[in-house]
């Protein structure tokens, strides 16, 4: 390999690779808009969408090793300035939509299952 494409080559791996490691899970999937905590990943399979005439319905679920306070913490701080109003602990609203925030621990980690329903 010459030196020249070895300098093309340095340049693409530092400049485009970390584009591509950021952009891997940094959203909850199906809720384009709210962020995943830290490295917390998407839980395979756990997408429930419905589009009904009085709303949607989305369920989905993310899973890493961190401590529920320190996550809570992050969606009280975040979510807010997303538009979602804190209504009490763990429900916020938006708009004509409820997000609703569980946070279960397991064993070595923290699933977290985000629920939004249209607005009663």
């Amino acid at each position: 390999m010459s030196i020249v494409k070895l300098k093309y080559l340095i340049i693409y791996i530092i400049f485009f690779t970390p584009v591509f490691v950021l952009c891997k899970n940094t959203f909850v999937e199906g809720l384009s808009d709210v962020p995943a905590y830290k490295k917390m990943i998407n839980v395979k399979d756990s997408l429930v969408l419905f589009d009904k005439l009085d709303g949607r319905y989305v369920s989905s679920e993310i899973v890493g090793d961190y401590e529920e306070v320190e996550v809570r913490k992050f969606y009280g701080k975040v979510l807010p300035n997303l538009g979602w109003e804190e209504i009490n602990k763990d429900h916020f609203r938006r708009d004509n939509e409820i997000m609703e925030i569980k946070y279960m621990n397991e064993k070595n980690s923290l699933r977290l299952i985000f629920s939004i329903t249209p607005k009663k």
